[in-house]
């Protein structure tokens, strides 16, 4: 015992020096809870963990979780469980890891069960032999007090120092040729554990020690820790301080004496991993774990304290997690004397005393329970409610009665015999005189002098079980009878409380606020209250989130604390005032979460009171499995925010590491992949399922997307561009990581997505226009050359045959006349002469129309002027000409048409319209965009025509007429009506700057001819 005593103020002194140097986060359990008490969680096939036996766990300098199973290393972020990329592709991903360290370099070091040494750095994966002085197989793997790497083989220690390896010879085939454990102590020396032996070396030195505690057995774990060394043996836990052992076993508190595990946490703990289960070593003291608690298995291979503070723990079958809550449960297990709760109250003293149904009365003082029962002058041990009087008394009721309880002992028991109306009391009440009020199964009591008297007042509906009680500010009782309704009892009368006419019922619980305030909670029908003579009642559908109200309290933030059938909560009890007044449409509700326990709590109902507030700002609850108490945000430690990282960029179905994806071989994406999806995560292991996740593509999005608890992104048909994809988590806490991960890259185009290549089709597609122009001018080039051709073998044979045989046959005409005597037949034939003479002109005429040179020396206003004199000179017609000489110069085959139009007009009013004037007109007009228009028109004042004559059988000028104005391109306009005369108008449009006239030949397929600044097209 005096070594136990030394070892203790050693060990005291020891962790403080280390707390004050040590940098490490110090975040970490409170050391104060029993292993119960903290939050459990367990992970196996069922929940996603690929193989239940983990033999060695690791947290990473990047927050991972590193598991070493029996089918490979994964890693986990508190939700999903994935192999290591850089070993799958290493094919290493089934290596079976017996231990694993990580340096101060972040790379993360693997013995493998096959004693092969493994490096992981990122993407890159070593795997060390010969060439790095490992002669043999690799026994032993440790972590070094400067974050070095040391490592056990035949011949001696391997020290990893950066990039740097020195090996220190030494013969360990010798003192262990199966060394498993080692470590580095605060002073450099390096040790390790032998078959019957401890191993020490430092400076090259090395020597043995034999444990007397523990002799002949082999060493199985060691932990350096800063108050000595701490040995796993199969007989149990060793400390060795300066050539000193001292063995723990199950005798001092070890639940198995075969240690396989061995870890030092923060705060000097010191964590087992046994045969049956694990224990927590604090000031001296073992606090057990095990299968029978909630454990997976009993066997424990490995223990990791994480920078959150959570406590993980591998066994054969599976991973479980330990962390704080800002709920703490109290049950049997922890010293309460049942877990059938009752009542619970905090004195003025800051005790809290708890009542049970079957066990008593006891108080918590911080550490341990101390029990007040039967057997120690409790008149039962049925509590069902407590209060305090302004003495500092306690009063507790029960079924036997009303105890006083003074200086923790029961002072004074009160039954039928001081009055009560039943010995069964389930309620208790102070009222502002500071009387004490008895509910009982026969109505309500009030002790004065010494003695309880009936209060039944008049109206016997109160002799029945009270199940709870209240009072207003106006000193007038308020008592809920069980299973019954709600009555208000003053100066002896007794009514009914109601709202809007309806009577209350089931009410159980009552609580007076220190404003005077009575709230009424009811078993199904939600909460009342009772202010200034005026009822307000809340339901389910005004927000409450459960309708049975066990118990209320209020605390100095103005806040409502409930204990419902669904757990608890809390809400502002000026919102719920404004609320009643309709100032306000709905209030907000604190729901307590089950994720905070990972267990449904539900509160007990029938007990006064079912919560109470302690001093500390702790909230206590009586609940269905024991006690719960709840602590306020700033007793709770607050860990910094998560950190946020992109596991996974996938494009097209091909994965890629975000690092890779920025270097310069893959930041600018080749054409064609538009679907990408990220999977990022943040690495916390407090309420991971909890984390809400934003993020933006910068480049394509224009807002963030609030992705809730979904670690995934996914984009369809991106464009080609730069883009930059961030992400955010924020936990429940509110704890936002504003910095987020990221990652750029660049989506290279296809030739045809490149901003050059739009330009350059258009100019191309413009080349080709201007060159199929050219073709095309040059075939109607080549085209009208053999027209023009054929029209002067057409003008030659004219000229040739027909011209020259009317010439001939008019000569010999003029022969016979010049020969004829007769007058008469003389002037026949002299008709007949100048009508043949006038053919033989208009033959000519077309000969020369045919060879492009009709009227083509003089403008079409002198050719008409021509034409129109010569046919009616002889005629008795008057002829009215109106000619613009300005007119635009034409082709000389638009002139020679329109010129034949007019011949054809004027001939057919002379023969055929009996006209005696015709008038001939020529004009023309600007138009819009600068163009111009043509205008010639032939009018007579003859007989005129129907429509149903136009273009009888054997006369077709009128025809003719229309065709040649289609072949120039000119609208052909026709008015005419039986005794008024006819008028043929033609309309030639002219473009603007330059002549261009479209021009329709008849021939055997469709062509078209133009004519550009003089230039035959």
């Amino acid at each position: 015992m005096t070594d136990m005593m030394r070892w203790l103020r050693i060990r005291s002194l020891a962790v403080v020096l280390a707390m004050l140097s040590c940098s490490c986060p110090l975040f970490s359990l409170d050391p104060t809870r029993d292993l119960t008490q903290y939050v459990h969680r367990i992970w196996q096939t069922e929940t996603g963990l690929p193989q239940v036996t983990i033999s060695v766990l690791l947290q990473a300098q990047d927050g991972y979780l590193w598991l070493g199973t029996q089918k490979g290393v994964i890693r986990f972020d508190g939700v999903r469980f994935t192999a290591i990329p850089a070993l799958v592709k290493a094919s290493l991903g089934e290596v079976w890891a017996r231990r694993m360290v990580d340096d101060s370099q972040g790379r993360i070091w693997i013995l493998s069960n096959d004693s092969a040494l493994i490096r992981v750095a990122g993407d890159d994966v070593k795997i060390y032999g010969p060439a790095e002085g490992i002669a043999g197989d690799v026994t032993c793997l440790t972590r070094g007090t400067n974050g070095d790497v040391w490592a056990c083989t035949p011949d001696g220690l391997l020290r990893f120092s950066g990039n740097q390896s020195q090996k220190y010879p030494l013969n360990l085939q010798a003192f262990n040729p199966n060394i498993g454990a080692a470590c580095q102590s605060a002073d450099g020396a390096v040790w390790l554990g032998g078959p019957v032996s401890l191993g020490r070396w430092k400076d090259g030195a090395f020597t043995t020690q034999t444990l007397r505690s523990a002799p002949g057995l082999p060493i199985r774990s060691l932990a350096c820790a800063p108050d000595g060394l701490w040995i796993g043996t199969d007989l149990g836990l060793v400390r060795w301080n300066q050539g000193h052992d001292t063995l723990f076993g199950t005798r001092n508190g070890l639940p198995d004496s075969m240690v396989i595990s061995l870890t030092p946490g923060a705060g000097g703990i010191l964590w087992i991993g046994t045969r049956n289960g694990f224990s927590r070593l604090h000031n001296g003291e073992f606090n057990n774990y095990g299968y029978s608690d909630g454990l997976s298995q009993s066997t424990v291979y490995s223990i990791q304290e994480d920078r959150e503070g959570s406590l993980w723990v591998a066994t054969k079958f599976g991973l479980n997690q330990f962390r704080d809550s800002r709920t703490m449960p109290f049950t049997t297990r922890d010293g309460l004397p049942s877990n059938n709760s009752g009542p619970v109250l905090e004195d003025r003293a800051g005790r809290l005393w708890v009542g049970t149904l079957d066990a008593g009365l006891s108080y918590f003082d911080g550490r341990r329970f101390q029990i007040l029962d039967a057997r120690r002058g409790l008149s039962s041990n049925r509590v069902a409610a407590l209060a305090e009087d302004r003495s500092g008394d306690l009063w507790a009721a029960t079924d036997h009665g009303v105890d006083r309880i003074h200086g923790g002992k029961v002072a004074q028991v009160y039954g039928t015999q001081q009055g009560l109306p039943s010995d069964n009391v389930a309620s208790l009440f102070i009222d502002k005189t500071g009387r004490i009020w008895a509910g009982t199964q026969e109505g309500p009591a009030v002790l004065e002098e010494g003695r309880f008297q009936p209060q039944l007042g008049s109206n016997s509906v109160l002799r029945a079980p009270i199940a709870a009680m209240g009072e207003t500010p106006m000193g007038e009782m308020i008592l809920a009878v069980e299973r019954d309704g709600v009555y208000m009892l003053s100066g002896g009368t007794v009514r009914s409380l109601e709202y809007k006419g309806t009577p209350l019922r089931d009410v159980i619980s009552i609580y007076t606020d220190p404003g005077g305030l009575v709230w009424l909670g009811g078993f199904g029908t939600g909460l009342y209250v009772w202010r200034g003579g005026q009822m307000n009642w809340f339901t389910m559908r005004d927000g409450l989130p459960d309708g049975e109200i066990f118990g209320l309290a209020l605390d100095e933030n103005d806040r409502l604390w409930i204990a419902c059938s669904r757990g608890f909560f809390w809400v502002s009890r000026a919102d719920l005032l404004r609320f009643a007044d309709d100032k306000i449409n709905k209030f907000a509700v604190s729901i307590y979460s089950r994720v905070g326990s990972l267990q449904s709590v539900e509160c007990k109902p029938g007990v006064q009171p079912a919560v109470s507030l302690g001093k500390d700002g702790r909230a206590w609850f009586s609940t269905t499995r024991g006690l719960l108490s709840y602590a306020p945000a700033h007793q709770f430690q607050r860990t910094p925010p998560p950190p946020v990282t992109i596991e996974d960029v996938t494009m097209d179905g091909v994965s890629v590491e975000p690092r890779l994806l920025e270097s310069r071989a893959f930041e600018k994406i080749a054409p064609g992949r538009r679907n990408l999806a990220f999977r990022y995560t943040a690495l916390t292991f407090l309420f991971p399922e909890n984390m809400r996740f934003r993020y933006i593509l910068e480049g394509y999005d224009k807002d963030w997307t609030d992705a809730g608890n979904r670690r995934e992104a996914f984009y369809t048909n991106l464009p080609p561009g730069k883009f930059r994809f961030l992400v955010m988590a924020c936990p429940a806490d509110g704890n936002c990581n504003t910095t987020g991960a990221a990652v750029s890259f660049q989506l290279m185009p296809y030739f045809y997505q490149r901003a050059w290549f739009l330009p350059s089709c258009l100019m191309a597609a413009m080349l080709l226009v201007w060159l199929a122009y050219r073709q095309h001018t040059r075939r109607i080039r080549e085209r009208f050359g053999i027209i023009l051709g054929e029209r002067s073998r057409i003008a030659r044979e004219l000229h040739d045959t027909l011209i020259q045989g009317f010439s001939g046959v008019t000569m010999q005409l003029q022969a016979l006349a010049d020969r004829m005597h007769e007058p008469l037949q003389r002037m026949e034939l002299e008709e007949i002469l100048k009508e043949a003479g006038a053919c033989l002109r208009e033959t000519r005429q077309s000969v020369a129309g045919l060879r492009g040179r009709a009227s083509g020396s003089g403008n079409l206003a002198s050719a008409l002027n021509d034409v129109a004199r010569e046919l009616t000179q002889e005629k008795n017609v008057r002829l009215k000409l109106s000619l613009d000489s300005r007119t635009p110069d034409l082709p000389s085959e638009v002139k020679y048409n329109l010129l034949r139009i007019a011949q054809e007009a004027v001939s057919n009013a002379l023969k055929h319209a009996g006209a005696r004037t015709i008038s001939v007109k020529l004009e023309s007009h600007k138009m819009d965009a600068g163009s111009q228009e043509v205008c010639l028109s032939i009018q007579d004042d003859g007989r005129g025509f129907s429509r149903e004559s136009n273009g009888a059988e054997g006369h077709y000028g009128l025809i003719g007429m229309k065709e040649r104005a289609t072949h120039v391109g000119a609208a052909f306009e026709l008015l005419s009506g039986l005794g008024r005369g006819t008028k043929i108008s033609v309309r030639l449009p002219i473009h603007p700057q330059n002549t261009t006239i479209t021009v329709t030949k008849d021939l055997p397929e469709s062509s078209i001819f133009q004519e550009k600044e003089g230039t035959a097209k």
